[in-house]
């Protein structure tokens, strides 16, 4: 875990099955053992070590099998001689078995992309892969936060450490065509997942007039109160474009005219 650097592609399984990929965005750090990970043996370390990644590629169902096609098996590999997954944490791949693990998942390489170059993502954010990857949401959240550790909430304004803040996009990104999720600038903003964004996502609070407005009606009296504690706080669209966005969103969820139908 300490070689692996900012922007290394990691591949994640579990129960026979790999389940999502995602990037390195910092080198490890000394850190506690986690909550739910109790020690197995009576020597074992309270103090380990943390390598923080963000997700790419979710929801993927890629069986061992085919896996063990492309990384092969023996001392040091994902697999043991048996053919089963090794007992540890981490195992290396190599370069040409990440691109062929990419390629047969039809995902970009994330790992290998610039972060400014956005003409290298495909021109098809949405891809079937046994899942769906949402290969442009990473480059997204970096656009929006400009390397920024912190910034504010578009709704509640609180300024938050990066990690909690959310790419939020203003309409459902299921309604917007490839062209629009491309249109970083204007399609999303940062939300905190300390409510503002599960509340603007179900429509519960709406962004009308560059302000928090009540949306759909709420469902309890908890909910009542978390949306009334925002309405009335501004926002501030970058653009045109984007507060026509806040409109149709606002017009999806309170029964109002819109060019657009949810595509389920």
């Amino acid at each position: 875990m300490q070689a692996m650097q900012r922007d290394d592609v990691v591949f994640h399984y579990g129960r026979q099955y790999l389940r999502a990929i995602s990037r390195v965005t910092a080198p490890w750090v000394a850190a506690p053992r986690p909550p739910g990970y109790p020690k197995i043996r009576s020597g074992d370390l309270d103090e380990g070590w943390l390598v923080r990644v963000e997700p790419v590629v979710t929801e993927l169902s890629i069986g061992f099998d085919e896996l063990r096609d492309v990384v092969g098996s023996g001392p040091g590999r994902p697999f043991g001689k048996d053919g089963r997954p090794a007992q540890k944490y981490l195992s290396t791949i190599t370069e040409a078995e990440a691109a062929t693990l990419l390629d047969r998942i039809g995902a970009a390489a994330p790992g290998l992309v610039e972060s400014a170059d956005l003409m290298s993502l495909p021109l098809q954010t949405d891809m079937p892969i046994r899942g769906t990857a949402r290969v442009e949401q990473a480059e997204l959240r970096r656009h929006l936060l400009r390397s920024r550790s912190e910034a504010p909430c578009a709704v509640c304004r609180r300024v938050l450490p990066a990690s909690l803040l959310v790419a939020a996009h203003v309409l459902p990104r299921t309604l917007l065509t490839d062209s629009e999720r491309m249109d970083f600038e204007h399609v999303a903003v940062l939300m905190c997942v300390l409510g503002c964004d599960a509340l603007y996502e179900r429509g519960y609070l709406t962004v009308r007039d560059k302000q928090v407005k009540i949306g759909r009606p709420a469902d309890t009296p908890a909910v009542a109160d978390s949306v009334g504690a925002l309405v009335g706080s501004s926002v501030e669209p970058v653009s045109f474009q984007q507060e026509s966005l806040f409109a149709e969103h606002a017009s999806l969820h309170l029964g109002g005219p819109s060019r657009r139908t949810f595509k389920r």
